[in-house]
């Protein structure tokens, strides 16, 4: 029995109280013949006679033959967030080796001295540190590829393949020192050029 007290089974008629489809039909299924709209046109707005008469029609064809089987798409397989870590760990172990090959090695890249029309023999020639110094901060740089690499693989296996919370509050506590060290080298500690006072 619907909750309005007023209401009393049997009745030809429901007044008021239809806010939306589900009260109508309540008020049929109790015996109405007729549901009048009243405040239910001012808070459910002008398309509730409408859908009114949709649950009415979808009711009346549900019942008089059983609905089809529901068939249902397959999932799509999405990989885990886990293996997407472990992927970009292993990238980032490679890129730093290579880095380091290429500071231990080469030092200069091609590219480099194409782009800065010289010979390795002239930088040499210019500044006898510039070539270690070259190759320090290669290294330096492929190093710290590394150990970020290693870094995301411990969090892909022992955190985020198990379903741990804690990756995500490392990866933030990282993250926030890590933005504002790359944006020193622009600005500098003291704004500006980056030069000291």
């Amino acid at each position: 029995m619907p909750p309005w007290g007023w209401f009393r089974p049997g009745a030809d008629s429901s007044t008021s109280g239809s806010l939306a489809p589900g009260d109508a039909l309540a008020f049929l299924d109790a015996g109405a013949d007729l549901v009048q709209l009243h405040s239910g046109l001012v808070f459910s707005g002008p398309s509730l006679p409408n859908r009114i008469n949709e649950a009415v029609r979808w009711r009346t064809e549900t019942r008089r033959s059983p609905p089809p089987p529901l068939r249902t798409a397959p999932a799509p397989t999405v990989p885990p967030l886990w293996l997407g870590f472990l992927l970009m760990g292993i990238l980032l172990i490679v890129g730093g080796a290579v880095a380091l090959w290429a500071g231990a090695t080469l030092v200069v890249l091609p590219y480099d001295l194409a782009f800065l029309g010289t010979a390795r023999a002239t930088l040499a020639e210019a500044n006898p540190h510039l070539l270690p110094l070259i190759a320090h901060d290669r290294a330096g740089f492929g190093g710290a590829l590394v150990a970020d690499g290693l870094a995301v693989l411990a969090l892909a296996l022992w955190g985020f393949r198990r379903g741990a919370r804690w990756p995500w509050t490392a990866l933030l506590v990282a993250g926030v020192p890590g933005v504002n060290a790359y944006g020193e080298p622009i600005t500098g500690p003291h704004g500006g050029s980056g030069q000291k006072p």
